[in-house]
């Protein structure tokens, strides 16, 4: 009886301490609506579209139910929810994919999640795609199944966000916009690019064709299509 009246206590502390923190900071509105989302209520229907002679797999539609408030809670709003639901659609995907590549090629695996330039990262404090990737379980980041990379594909170049483009404008914005440090790294490897949102593909295309020069195969993953 005192256990029970104890731990009655501890959970009605807990809820106040919660209460608490949403009157002095509450949620962001795209994060409190996503608070109960579940991971079997998001449509995975992975598509694959051509982009400049580039293939890229999307994963969900960004119009499809609650998509949209995830990717702009995560981008927007450092949603630790977001960037876990994410992960978990990633994981899924990449479990298969890589457990395939791996049966029929030696080749090392590597995960590079899509960089931004410094100056991006300054402004939002944080890389959304490395906080997905650092949620996928550990054995798709230690290198047991494939390995995550960062710092290795760099965006160099500030550019206009692609969102604020027409269709034409965003296939020539990003030219030349990425570099790869340490090349040898690279060589003969398969990586898996991933980005969260795309549209005409072409940061992906762009970010594929610099790594491409390194001699290794790719490929191009987001998360949604627009």
């Amino acid at each position: 009886m005192l256990w029970g009246h104890g731990k009655k206590i501890v959970l009605y502390g807990a809820q106040m301490y919660r209460m608490m923190l949403d009157v002095i900071a509450p949620p962001r509105k795209n994060t409190a609506r996503i608070a109960k989302i579940r991971v079997h209520q998001l449509t995975v229907a992975p598509q694959v579209r051509s982009v400049l002679s580039n293939e890229v797999t999307t994963l969900m539609s960004y119009h499809a139910p609650f998509v949209k408030d995830i990717i702009t809670a995560l981008k927007f709003e450092q949603s630790g929810r977001a960037s876990q639901l994410c992960g978990r659609i990633l994981a899924d995907y990449l479990e298969e994919e890589i457990q395939s590549a791996r049966t029929f090629s030696p080749r090392q695996i590597l995960i590079i999640p899509m960089p931004l330039h410094a100056s991006r990262v300054r402004e939002r404090g944080f890389n959304q795609m490395e906080r997905i990737c650092n949620t996928l379980p550990m054995h798709l980041r230690d290198g047991t199944s494939a390995r995550i990379v960062h710092n290795t594909l760099v965006r160099t170049r500030a550019t206009t966000p692609q969102a604020q483009l027409r269709r034409a404008a965003r296939l020539t914005n990003l030219k030349n916009a990425f570099t790869v440090n340490n090349p040898a790294a690279l060589y003969d490897t398969h990586v898996y690019l991933i980005d969260d949102v795309t549209t005409t593909g072409a940061t992906l295309s762009e970010a594929a064709k610099t790594l491409r020069q390194t001699r290794c195969t790719v490929t191009c993953i987001a998360l949604s299509r627009a």
